[in-house]
Order: structure tokens, then sequence, then C-alpha cells
């Protein structure tokens, strides 16, 4: 069979861009692939980060095809004159942002006038920061795949609130295990991070929704209980200020560390490795790539 995989992938960074490559080089064993993804994600203006490369190694080895910029319709067109040449099957598509509205719902248009089947991996069904057109926008995306794959039940009871008669399949996130290395030990972590005693780790990008005020509001009494060290790893998106004076005025400080800028896979795996507890203490989750890591 051949199948379009459509989505950011490496040397993009960050998790959905992981997903997708992981994804096509899983589905390339058994089909026929092509991974198109992004010559540029967001305008340097909206994206909240330092960088959008991941500074790691390759996990896998796999061509994707980077020429799609989701403000440029040229871009789409260049991606379905290569169909049109390719004759794809299938077409899989990441969805976690309203942002990709208009170039995800013409792909899919494109795709079902063509006879290609499709199938929408829905990431985020809705943003958690959402504006007054969120619901207008993923509806009109949405309506127009195959079938929608979810990652937990209340995604599923989101996407059939938008769309009653939805194909809709939850499936449990995807793990990680090309992510697991032998390389970091314990003992090894803990001695080039000089942390001891107990470790508990918040990793991954920082935003408001993945409540680490809550945590640090909570250091106070779990200090009461135990000693620990919390490390707080994962660039932090709007003001670090709040994070850090927070700490200060619950007098915890001195037991936060902030390590604020996204890290390489090497990196995470020692940072996994040092602690004995992961948290996510998110006020909301739609699935986590960073608990199938942890």
């Amino acid at each position: 069979m051949k199948i379009a995989v459509l989505g950011p992938a490496y040397p993009l960074r960050g998790g959905i861009a992981q997903y997708t490559t992981l994804l096509a080089s899983h589905l390339a064993a058994r089909h026929e692939i092509r991974l198109y993804s992004f010559a540029q994600q967001y305008p340097a203006r909206l994206f909240p980060g330092r960088s959008q490369i991941d500074p790691s190694a390759p996990l896998v080895q796999i061509e994707a095809q980077r020429w799609l910029t989701p403000w440029q319709p040229l871009s789409w067109r260049r991606v379905t004159r290569d169909w049109a040449a390719w004759q794809p099957d299938r077409l899989v598509l990441q969805w976690w942002v309203p942002f990709m509205a208009p170039m995800s719902a013409w792909l899919l248009r494109t795709a079902r006038q063509r006879g290609v089947h499709s199938t929408l991996i829905c990431h985020n069904v809705l943003p958690h920061e959402r504006g007054r057109l969120d619901e207008r926008l993923v509806s009109g995306v949405l309506r127009r795949a195959d079938r929608l794959i979810v990652h937990t039940q209340a995604e599923h009871d989101r996407a059939r609130a938008l769309l009653p008669q939805a194909d809709i399949a939850v499936t449990p996130h995807p793990t990680y295990a090309d992510f697991r290395s032998d390389q970091w030990t314990r003992a090894a972590a803990r001695a080039r991070l000089n942390v001891d005693g107990r470790v508990v780790l918040f990793f991954g990008l920082v935003r408001p929704y993945k409540g680490l005020i809550d945590l640090i509001d909570a250091l106070p009494a779990v200090m009461k209980e135990t000693d620990l060290t919390l490390l707080v790893v994962g660039e932090i998106w709007g003001k670090a200020a709040p994070y850090h004076d927070r700490a200060r005025a619950l007098g915890v400080a001195d037991r936060v560390r902030f390590v604020d800028r996204y890290v390489s896979n090497d990196e995470a795996a020692m940072y996994f490795a040092a602690a004995d507890l992961a948290v996510l203490p998110y006020r909301e989750a739609t699935g986590s790539g960073v608990l199938q890591l942890a």
C-alpha cells in the first residue's frame, strides 16, 4: 500500500515531530511511504520558542520531503502534484493546532476528491488555549477526514461533540521504545547533574495548562514529609519569572532547578535516569509523550 504521511518531522523539534518520524519509519517496514514535512512550520514572530530545530541526532533514518509552509498555498500544491504522479492509497495527517486549519482542510479535501482515504491523527482536537473561532476552524478540518484517531476517551468525546457522525477510533498513545538508551545509569546521571536524595522530574515544554505553578505550590507541604530536588527540564513558553518568583516566595528556590531550554534526546535520557519520579501535574491533557518516555 502507498501511504502519504504528513506532519512535522525531524529535524523539526517536539513530540509531534518525533511521533511523525517514528510512525513513518514503522509504516515503511510494511508499506511504500512518502513523508511530507515542513520547510517552515511557524512564522518566527508567532513561535514562542528559541529554535524550531531539534539538536538531537536522528533516531531513525527516513527521507522527508520538506516542502510545506502553512501560509503558502503554492507549497500545498507541490505536495498534491506529487500525489498526482505517485497515486497514494492512504493519507495520514497530523492534527494539533488551528493555525494549520486552512492547509489541512485543503489537503484533506484534495485527497477526498482524488479517492485517497484520509486518517487524521488528533493530538489535540481543540487547542489547550482556545480562541472564539477555534471550534469552527476545527470542525471545518475534522469533517473532511474519513477517519479520526485520538489517544484518549476525553478527546473522543470532544471530537464526537463537534462531529456526531464521524468515524472516530481511540488508540493508546504509542510507546517511545526507540528512545530507550542504556548509556545513562542512575549513578552516572546523578553524578553528571550533581544531585542526590529524592529527585522529581517535570519534563517538557512549560505552558500554563501543564500545571508547573501548582507543582511548585505543593512543594512546601511535600517537603515537610521528605526532602527532594525538583528538576524542571524544558523550555518555558512565556515569562519564566512567575515560576522563579513563586519558588522564592515559598522558600523552595534552592530545591528547584530550572533547565530552561529544549534538550536533546541524550540529555533527556540522562534526566529520566537520574529521577525517582516523573510528575505530570497537568490541568488538562490529551495524551502525553512524556508519560511514554517515563
